[in-house]
């Protein structure tokens, strides 16, 4: 026989030997056992497989999207079995992938046997590779002195230095842990979704995503947190390199002891988006952009009760295209919403809710440049409007300067002076070929303002001198009115100098008679939809906060008035008024978060044609 050929086949002989013992690829392993103890192999049933069995085993099957599932005949659902280990649980490695699903069981992984310090699933890689394709879902981790939950693209705790990419964990609880109840971590992350799950009293964050390098496809979603002593949501990038695409959208967070929802390092085109924040020990939403940020979205969102700003955005370099519409920002300790940063874009701040804040309604600072427009701000301490300085002695009004040269936050625009007001129109002079908003006052201390509901708009000429046309607003004399100017490189004012109309204002007149329209059937108009234009958004929101000021309101051809009906019309949550809880149904629906509590019998849903 060819000597090269005995060679070779002693060495395949070799081989297979050495490998007798690795597991097909895509082994499931069933967990069987409540117990804790094993010999490392997951025995089929009526042998035992426990979960350290089914560990040991992926660990040592490193070929392969392995499956680890649990025995729903000893697992029921509902039947609430907990594992709880007497010795600390083995780390699992993973390399080609792996699953761990609870899908169809019900089972708590727990820590109260354990002596600190303990940990709970723990998901590694082997020594410089990659991590990729696991996910973990429909399960329970809890009172574990260290974290719940960590998926960490590294080969021991605190050294997740390696690339990680599809990675999912969905429907899992995580409560009671010492430290994060859920962690992923990596250089570079991409593709790690965390959807539906419960994480609260845990001693860190609760949903915690931390990337060292450029990222991309980060998103939380669907999920609750509460009660825990860090963030609630918290998504970590790169100092220098770019987090592509952030998305936190359409959760709950309530009682976090840091932010409840925090984005920090250079997220650009993310998202935050649809979350219900309360009550926060800090900001309820922080966006840190540590270089820059640019083209971020913070809209629809419902913030309450923040220990410092409700929503900030801070970055020690410029941001350009930014957005925060939408949202309804209440009783924050600081400001409502606060921007600072040394330059700024085409950032926008509209049609926000903003009220109830210790101090301002919305601040900028540094050298911010911000569109600020068509928003609800009332009822703050301090300005609806700050545009602050270190310079400023206090926060308060920044007087208008001769020329307009000075510069600061959205260069320290001079606001508008209103001159005189009509049944027709309010005069005045602001910044030349400027864009002047007129608003219903929610009258300031300082007399400044605050603007609590839009009412029009108009275009100053090239000399300042500008009309905005108050015709059909049906506002009653004695109503107070402020403005603000936006110029043309997006900087908008402070507040004006308050108003009060003399004489109310009245019907716009019509240049041609109108011909009597044919009669037709109705048009079908849908509860919620209050400018009956098709579609349920902010704007809708905006028309329960003018009726609560007693505003009336008119409203287009075929459409009906706020207040007929009954149920009222625009009263969308059926408490017998129409108010600001009306507004934020609006914006919850508008934003696809489910109407809480359920609408009482006899109320319409929003969305449902009105009968």
């Amino acid at each position: 026989m060819n000597r090269r050929f005995v060679l070779l086949l002693i060495a395949a002989v070799g081989a297979m030997a050495v490998n007798a013992n690795v597991h097909a690829v895509g082994t499931t392993y069933t967990v069987n056992s409540d117990l804790d103890n094993g010999d490392g192999n997951c025995h089929p049933a009526p042998g035992v497989c426990t979960l350290r069995d089914a560990l040991q085993a992926a660990t040592g099957d490193l070929v392969g999207v392995d499956t680890i599932r649990f025995d729903s005949s000893v697992f029921p659902p509902g039947g609430g079995i907990t594992i709880a280990p007497l010795t600390s649980l083995p780390d699992i490695i993973t390399h080609d992938g792996l699953t761990i699903d609870g899908q169809g069981a019900d089972v708590s992984i727990s820590g109260t046997a354990l002596p600190p310090p303990s940990q709970g699933l723990v998901l590694y890689t082997p020594p410089g590779t990659t991590m990729h394709d696991v996910t973990v879902k429909n399960l329970t981790v809890e009172y574990f002195t260290y974290e719940g939950l960590v998926i960490c693209a590294g080969d021991a705790e605190g050294n997740c230095t390696y690339d990680a990419s599809n990675i999912d964990v969905e429907n899992v609880v995580a409560m009671n842990n010492g430290r994060d109840g859920i962690s992923v971590g990596g250089a570079k992350l991409t593709n790690v979704t965390v959807d539906g799950v419960d994480s609260h009293d845990n001693h860190g964050n609760g949903v915690e995503l931390r990337a060292l390098s450029a990222s991309s496809g980060l998103a939380v979603s669907n999920s609750q947190t509460a009660n825990n002593y860090n963030a609630g949501i918290a998504i970590f990038g790169a100092l220098h390199d770019v987090m592509s695409q952030p998305v936190i959208e359409n959760n709950s967070v309530a009682s976090s002891g840091n932010a409840g929802i925090l984005v920090s390092g250079l997220p650009n085109n993310g998202r935050v988006s649809g979350n219900t924040v309360a009550q926060s020990l800090a900001d309820g939403v922080f966006i840190s952009g540590v270089e820059s940020l640019s083209g971020f979205e913070i809209t629809d969102n419902h913030v309450d009760a923040s220990g410092y700003w409700g929503i900030f955005v801070q970055t020690i370099g410029a941001t350009s295209g930014f957005l925060i519409d939408n949202n309804v920002v209440t009783n924050s300790t600081y400001s409502g919403i606060a921007v600072e940063s040394q330059a700024g874009s085409g950032d926008v701040i509209e049609h926000n809710v903003v009220h109830g804040g210790a101090e301002d309604g919305v601040y900028i600072g540094s050298a911010a440049r911000v569109k600020i427009t068509q928003n609800s701000i009332y009822s703050n301490v301090q300005l609806g409007i700050d545009l602050y300085t270190p310079d400023d002695s206090a926060p308060g009004v920044t007087p208008n300067d001769a020329g307009d040269g000075d510069s600061g936050p959205n260069g320290l625009l001079n606001f508008p002076l209103i001159a005189g007001g009509t049944a027709e129109a309010i005069t005045g002079t602001a910044c030349g070929h400027c864009t002047v908003e007129l608003f219903l006052a929610d009258p300031d201390p300082t007399g400044y303002g605050e603007g609590k509901t839009f009412l029009a708009d108009g275009k100053a000429e090239g000399g300042g001198a500008f009309s905005v046309s108050i015709c059909g607003l049906g506002l009653e004399a004695g109503k107070v009115v402020t403005s603000t100017a936006t110029d043309s490189a997006g900087d908008t004012s402070e507040f004006s100098l308050n108003f009060t109309l003399t004489e109310p204002s009245g019907d716009c007149p019509s240049l041609t008679p109108t011909p009597s329209p044919t009669p037709t059937a109705g048009p079908q108009h849908k509860q919620g939809d209050l400018n009956c234009n098709g579609t349920i958004d902010g704007r809708d929101a905006l028309r329960p906060i003018r009726a609560e000021s007693g505003l009336a309101m008119t409203q287009p051809g075929g459409c009906p008035q706020l207040t007929d009906g009954s149920p009222q019309f625009g009263d969308v949550n059926c408490d017998g008024s129409i108010d600001a809880g009306d507004s934020v149904a609006i914006l919850e629906f508008a934003g696809g978060v489910a109407i809480k509590p359920t609408p009482a019998a006899g109320c319409v849903p929003i969305g449902e044609v009105l009968s």
